[in-house]
Parts: structure tokens; C-alpha cells; sequence
């Protein structure tokens, strides 16, 4: 038998569990904001998180205006954030084009929601009253938004995520620019002050219009070398600059799709004014998660790595193995995607959870990959990649991400971060799926990851076109790693 107060003491801590944890509300809307698997739409979002609906969010909502509070705030600092501030140092009021929200609903077979017993308390004749509760991890907020009246602010993207606490972290920030015409053009037709407002003023808030030929953000001129002058201040920078970029022979960018293992056709960066040309470079890191973290060198070590990618001082970083630890709150965590975008500030990111897998129904632990960018990020994607359970070496969620990156070396290209599974027979089946995805994207393509593969290994050799899988043979890709350091080396 327990003691009285054991039971008092085990009941308050209960009913304290269950207060964080009816913390979030349950959600309802459209889900419209992802890609899935391949051969369909998945069950869940990613591993451990069933794909909720999404909900349309009312741009005067308070929930929606914590979301932005915070997320520009943290940015606004930031040298490459291009979030406009005024005189007094305060972020000016953006336009929100599209926000929608979907609740974090936790699964341990990703089918079906995870359920606890949870203690609401005791009835009149002392009896414990319970009721099963869906095991819910948090909120995930994406946002669409500009500041059409201020030149060179840009289309803004952000992700940010809510935790039980009701505490916001951010997941991803991307901005590029887009036509200031068509922008001043898109706001007087919401002001009203354009002859057919009525009839446009729903294509504002309507994603279909980005995609519309007739509407296109994207800058293009028959001459690369035309250099746009600016004269605006954003954030204490003066950007009356030219920015250019010139391929090789000066040829159109629309004739010239150049792959990787063409170094003759490769567009070249040879004739800008304003900075010293280079090739394109990328790097890949695994940034090993929180490891070393109850060691007590967690700190040191990424320190270490941030000055790491500063000397590096890549176009483009790859990582994997970022996470997202709600019990590391304390000594720079939980959010490592956003701990690394203050060692590199510098840079757009994005990160993709690939699999939740927490120790206990109240805690939240993600791992997933990061694409992180000097050069604008136009627009950002992912796919789930299989699993077969069964399979001891690929049990968590692997995905493939994607996003479309707008550099001065090949103008658009499209990069893949990936982290494939210790499985042979897992990584031989995801090659072919992320093979998939990337012909579903105009040439250049750049694949970068943890392969957990060697270079002779079937899935490399697959990727290089040098190994058919499937009756697949993959072609344009050539690892980079090996044409630049030939094996073998003594």
C-alpha cells in the first residue's frame, strides 16, 4: 500500500503532466504545404508524426502574430535576413500572403495516434477519474509573407515550430527577391486602388498565383549582364549595388542546363564586376546531433565547427543529424538549426525533421537534415524515403531534401541533402526513390549527404551511373569527392 501523501504527491505530479501536456490545442484545415513519398501520399509527415490537416490561419490571429513576433525579431539582427526595420529599430508590419498551422500528433506506428491514460482527477466518492489523450508534440506554423512597398525586402518563407511550453523555435527561414513592379502592382490591388481590385484582390492571399506564367517572381532579360541599380537601406546596408552574373560564352541561361560531370558546358562566374569569381562550393557535414552534450563538450565542439564553416565559407552547407532536443533547453538547445544559424548568421536555412523518436510520451526529440544558403532559397521541398521495419538497419525515418537556390555562378540550381540508412537493401531501394524526386527538377542538380556508403558500394556506384539497380540507371551525377581526390591516394 502507498501512503497518503504518496498518492497526493504521484496525483499532483500527474495532473502536472497532464496540464503540459493539454497545453496544445488539436487542429483541423487543408494540408497543402508538403511532398510526399514517391509512390504517394504518406500517412504521416515524417517518422513518429501522423500528416495532419492544415488549418488557414486568420492574419489578425494572436496566435499568428506571436509566431511573427518572434520569428523576425530573432532575424531581424541577422546581416542577411533582409527584414526591413524603421527608424526606431522596430521590424515594419509585413503582408502576410499565406499562414497555415498543424498540430504535432505523435505515432508509434505511423498509422494510428499514440494514446496515454491521463488522471484528470477524483470524483465524489474518491474514485480516480482518467480519460485517454492523443500524445501531442507541438505545432508547426508555416508563413508566406513581403513588404511590397520596400524594394529589394523580398518573398519571405518561414517555418517555425511551437513546443508544450507554448515556446517558439524557428525551423526555417528562406528569402529571394522578386519584381518590385509587380509587387507595388499586387499591393494597390489589395489596397483597392487598382480599376479591378474586386475581381483580383483574392488572388493576394491565393497560392496559385506565384505559379501563374503571367505572374512570374523571377527576373529574366535577354542580356545576363544587365546589372539592376538599387539605392535602398535595409538594415543599416546601403545596397545601391550591381549584382551580375555571366555564363560561360554568354549564352541563355534557358539553352544552357549544364551537369556536374560536364566541366566543358559548366557555367562559369567570369565576368562579374562587383566581386572576385569562384566556382560554386558546397560542403557536407554530419553535425553528430547533440553527442557530447552530457560529456560537457557539446559547447566547445560546436564553437569549433561553427569557425569550421566560416573558414569553409561555402555557397551551400549540407548537414545531417540536426536535432531537435526539448530536455537540452538549457546549454544552447533545443534547437540545433537554430543554434547553427547563429554560428553562420550569414546563411538561409532550412531544416527538415526526418523522424521523431522521444524517450517518453512528454519529451520531443526530431532528427532530420539542414540546407543552409548564402544565395536565396527560392522555394523548398521534401519527400519520405521507405523503410522496411522488419529491416534492424532501416528502422528511422530517412527523407530527401530539396531546395531550389538562386546563385550568381549557375543562376537556379537545385540541391538534395539527404541521410540514407545503415541498410545495404534500404540504401539500394532510397537511391532509386531520390533518384525519382530529382528528375522531377530541371538541371543543375547538386546531391550531398551522409551516404553511410563507401565510394565502390552499389547505391554510389548507382548514383554515378556507373551501377544499374532496378533496371535504373541514373545519369549526369558524378561524385565529386572522387574526381577531385583519385583514388588511390598514398
Amino acid at each position: 500500500r502507498l501512503a497518503l501523501r504518496d498518492l497526493e504527491a504521484l496525483l499532483g505530479m500527474l495532473l502536472q503532466w497532464f496540464s503540459l501536456f493539454h497545453s496544445i490545442a488539436c487542429l483541423t484545415g487543408s494540408r497543402d504545404n508538403y511532398e510526399f513519398l514517391v509512390s504517394g501520399s504518406s500517412p504521416i509527415l515524417f517518422g513518429g508524426i501522423l500528416s495532419g490537416s492544415w488549418m488557414p490561419m486568420a492574419t489578425n490571429s494572436s496566435d499568428l502574430q506571436a509566431v511573427l513576433k518572434f520569428a523576425l525579431e530573432w532575424r531581424k539582427g541577422n546581416p542577411n535576413s533582409k527584414i526591413p526595420i524603421d527608424n526606431d529599430g522596430k521590424v515594419m508590419e509585413p503582408r502576410i500572403l499565406k499562414a497555415s498551422k498543424t498540430v504535432l500528433q505523435y505515432t508509434d506506428d505511423s498509422t494510428t495516434p499514440k494514446y496515454v491514460n491521463v488522471i484528470l482527477g477524483q470524483d465524489m466518492d474518491g474514485r480516480m477519474v482518467t480519460q485517454n489523450r492523443a500524445v501531442i508534440m507541438g505545432v508547426l506554423y508555416s508563413v508566406d509573407l513581403m513588404w511590397p512597398k520596400v524594394a529589394l525586402s523580398g518573398l519571405h518563407h518561414i517555418l517555425v515550430t511551437m513546443d508544450r511550453s507554448r515556446e517558439y523555435f524557428l525551423y526555417a527561414h528562406t528569402h529571394h527577391d522578386v519584381d518590385i513592379s509587380l509587387m507595388m502592382i499586387l499591393e494597390c490591388v489589395k489596397d483597392g486602388s487598382c480599376n479591378d481590385a474586386g475581381e483580383s484582390e483574392n488572388k493576394w492571399i491565393d497560392p496559385a498565383v506565384w505559379k501563374s506564367p503571367d505572374l512570374t517572381f523571377t527576373r529574366e532579360s535577354s542580356s545576363l549582364d544587365s546589372c539592376p541599380n538599387s539605392d535602398i537601406t535595409i538594415h543599416g546596408q546601403n545596397l545601391n549595388s550591381k549584382k551580375c552574373s555571366s555564363f560561360h560564352n554568354g549564352d541563355s541561361y534557358k539553352n544552357n542546363r549544364a551537369s556536374v560531370d560536364n566541366k566543358e558546358d559548366r557555367f562559369r562566374d567570369e565576368q562579374c564586376s562587383t566581386s572576385t569569381c569562384r566556382q560554386l562550393k558546397v560542403a557536407t557535414y554530419n553535425v553528430w546531433n547533440f553527442n557530447s552534450y552530457d560529456e560537457g563538450s557539446y559547447k566547445s565542439r560546436m564553437s569549433q565547427f561553427g569557425k569550421l564553416c566560416q573558414q569553409n565559407n561555402a555557397d551551400i552547407f549540407g548537414f545531417q543529424e540536426v536535432r531537435f532536443d526539448f530536455k537540452k533547453r538549457a546549454h544552447l538547445g533545443p534547437n540545433q538549426a537554430q543554434h547553427l544559424a547563429t554560428l553562420i548568421p550569414q546563411y538561409q536555412f532550412v531544416f527538415q525533421p526526418a523522424m521523431s523518436y522521444p524517450e517518453d510520451v512528454f519529451s520531443r526529440v526530431e532528427e532530420g537534415v539542414a540546407i543552409f544558403s548564402r544565395h536565396p532559397i527560392v522555394s523548398h521541398s521534401y519527400i519520405l524515403l521507405s523503410r522496411e521495419l522488419s529491416d534492424q538497419g532501416d528502422t528511422h525515418q530517412r527523407i530527401c531534401l530539396h531546395a531550389e537556390i538562386e546563385t550568381p555562378q549557375l543562376q537556379k540550381v537545385h540541391v538534395f541533402n539527404t541521410h540514407l540508412p545503415l541498410s545495404e537493401t534500404a540504401r539500394n531501394r532510397n537511391v532509386q526513390e531520390i533518384w525519382s524526386f530529382i528528375q522531377t527538377h530541371p538541371k543543375p542538380w547538386i546531391l550531398m549527404g551522409d551516404m553511410n556508403a563507401e565510394p565502390h558500394s552499389k547505391a554510389m556506384l548507382f548514383l554515378s551511373g556507373l551501377e544499374t539497380i532496378g533496371d535504373v540507371t541514373t545519369k549526369g551525377f558524378q561524385d565529386v569527392w572522387t574526381a577531385l581526390n583519385p583514388e588511390p591516394r598514398y
